[in-house]
């Protein structure tokens, strides 16, 4: 499975919304997810099946070139296929499918 991650830089976060809720970070930011506020963390192929794998992967057995955090609650995951991508938001339980707007990232 190709993904990206993105986590929100925490020297960015002056709504302190790192590690919060879907609904959380969507009411603070009228609706949508604060993509000016992440960075992507990872970019590569893994051997996973959902993003339950990935999520086990990116805590218990991170992929030697992954410099992020475990993955955590208000990180994106972006699966990548040959022609679109869909994005997730790990919530407090489970994954929300989300608009994320990539160029508006932190670079």
């Amino acid at each position: 499975m190709k993904i990206r991650i993105y986590q929100i830089d925490l020297s960015l976060d002056d709504q302190h919304v790192a590690f919060r809720s879907h609904a959380e970070i969507q009411s603070q930011y009228g609706g949508r997810i604060p993509a000016e506020l992440y960075r992507k963390a990872y970019e590569g192929t893994v051997e996973a099946e959902n993003l339950e794998d990935v999520f086990y992967i990116f805590n218990m057995a991170h992929p030697q070139d992954y410099r992020g955090r475990s993955l955590s609650v208000s990180d994106v995951i972006e699966v990548v296929e040959e022609s679109s991508s869909t994005f997730y938001y790990v919530d407090t339980i489970g994954f929300r499918e989300v608009s994320f707007d990539t160029s508006r990232l932190m670079k």
